[in-house]
């Protein structure tokens, strides 16, 4: 009885205890943010510690040359190899009002100098002179692109141009970007260059060398209102209808994180994808610790155990312990396991080993799914043999095959007894024919007796006497 009470108030927790979801970020760290849409994720485990309309479509502008550059390198065997640029390709940036690295008809520069200046200065004359070269055309180069894209696991991303101009039929959201970022990063040469201050151009046939330095202030020294000593890369935009656009990376203390920024005020006096991005990397950074969140010998729930003599239920916890990024000072105390009903056995059948996955359950913290984690019998339950026995025939005499044969048994037994009672009727109906028949033949002799005395004549004789 009490195991009984322990498990209807487990229940009873779980249906009356949990917070209600919320769509937004798990960690609110109580900042105004101004930029459109933001995304700050742990690059360690994927853990979205900050969103705001992270799904939401947007131009991404220059962030769309991290496609450029990382289908570029995927599709190039060499990156030393020299591309001889020309006019008519060299147009197609006339009239967008994007920025180049001056490139010039007839320069030879190698991949490797026009993925830089792509990546650190959002070079568009690098960007379509790369697309034609590497895909033979702008057209064909952007099939590649989105290909990457798709591979990168993007769900709500299409491009329609290298060079980052506004267009309605091209678009992404905070986290494809941050999924095609975390793509492009496994690549060492994508990495190295995304993430470079500044890099010198090699001197050409038409021009002598070049040094570029990023965009994304973040990175350099010299600008005290952006700079963060611990920003690397990745790539900055800027348009009217996409606003301003960043996305950085930051490790600290074993800790590493990805920010994005999309759509940032144009007109304000600073740049709020910079110190937008800066506010959510210091704040994750100093709030946001590792913990252990699920331990093994917590109790989430109880299953009914059948066939068992010896314990009516079975603990359910934690197949093992489960540590996630949360608000430094959380502990497991401080979280909710709450069991996923389709996934979780209330009732089973001993024997039931321990460790044994019974279950699933989810990891809440502030409403909010943050992990997941198997359900295992805490303990193991013998199975008693008696009540096993009982179980099989209860089964068997409930099955369908006994019931039939059984209805068969029974259908035939009523024919039989049936039959019988039709015998024995037809048998009793004889009889008392018989038995009226010699009660009428007696009544006629002594009708005739009567009559032969009337008339004066002696009876018959009895048969012995005529003898």
């Amino acid at each position: 009885m009490k195991k009984c009470m322990n498990f209807v108030l487990i229940i009873l927790c779980v249906f009356f205890c949990i917070p209600p979801l919320s769509a937004g970020a798990a960690f609110d760290p109580k900042i105004n943010f101004q930029s459109e849409a933001l995304l700050l994720m742990s690059m360690d485990d994927g853990t979205i510690i900050i969103e705001k309309n992270a799904d939401q479509q947007r131009s991404p502008a220059g962030l769309a040359g991290i496609a450029v550059a990382i289908a570029a390198i995927e599709n190039s065997e060499n990156l030393d190899e020299a591309v001889t640029v020309k006019n008519a390709i060299l147009q197609e940036t006339y009239g967008t009002g994007t920025q180049g690295v001056g490139l010039k008809n007839d320069e030879q520069i190698k991949i490797i100098d026009l993925l830089y200046a792509l990546m650190l200065t959002s070079a568009s004359d690098a960007a379509v002179v790369l697309a034609n070269h590497i895909g033979g055309s702008t057209e064909d180069f952007l099939k590649l692109m989105n290909e990457t894209a798709q591979k990168a696991g993007c769900t709500n991303t299409q491009f329609t141009n290298v060079i980052g101009v506004d267009d309605d039929n091209q678009y992404s959201t905070a986290q494809d970007i941050a999924r095609l970022t975390l793509y492009a990063l496994k690549n060492t040469n994508f990495d190295k260059i995304a993430k470079s201050v500044s890099y010198k151009i090699g001197p050409t046939n038409l021009s002598n060398e070049r040094t570029v330095y990023t965009t994304n202030l973040m990175m350099l020294r010299g600008y005290t209102a952006y700079y963060n000593e611990l920003a690397k890369g990745i790539r900055t935009g800027s348009t009217s209808k996409a606003g301003r656009c960043v996305v950085t990376t930051a490790s600290k203390d074993g800790y590493s994180y990805l920010a994005v920024a999309m759509g940032a005020p144009v007109n304000a006096e600073k740049n709020l994808a910079f110190t937008e991005c800066n506010d959510m990397l210091r704040w994750t950074f100093d709030h946001i610790k590792l913990r252990v969140i699920a331990q093994p010998y917590q109790t989430v729930a109880e299953a009914k155990v059948n066939l068992s003599s010896s314990s009516d239920y079975v603990r359910l916890v934690p197949e093992k312990e489960i540590t996630k990024l949360v608000p430094a000072g959380i502990t497991s105390e401080d979280v909710l396991l709450k069991p996923v009903a389709d996934k979780t056995k209330t009732e089973v059948n001993a024997p039931v080993e321990k460790g044994a996955v019974l279950g699933e359950a989810q990891i809440l913290y502030a409403g909010k799914e943050i992990a997941r984690v198997n359900l295992v019998a805490a303990e193991s339950i013998g199975r008693s043999n008696s009540k096993y026995i009982g179980s099989f025939v209860k089964a068997f005499v409930t099955s369908p095959i006994f019931i039939i044969i059984a209805v068969l048994f029974v259908s035939v037994a009523l024919f039989y007894v049936i039959q019988g009672l039709l015998r024995n009727t037809k048998k009793k109906k004889k009889i008392k024919l018989v038995k009226g028949n010699r009660s009428e033949a007696a009544r006629r002799m002594q009708q005739k007796k009567r009559q032969n005395n009337r008339d004066g004549k002696d009876p018959d004789p009895p048969k012995s006497i005529l003898r």
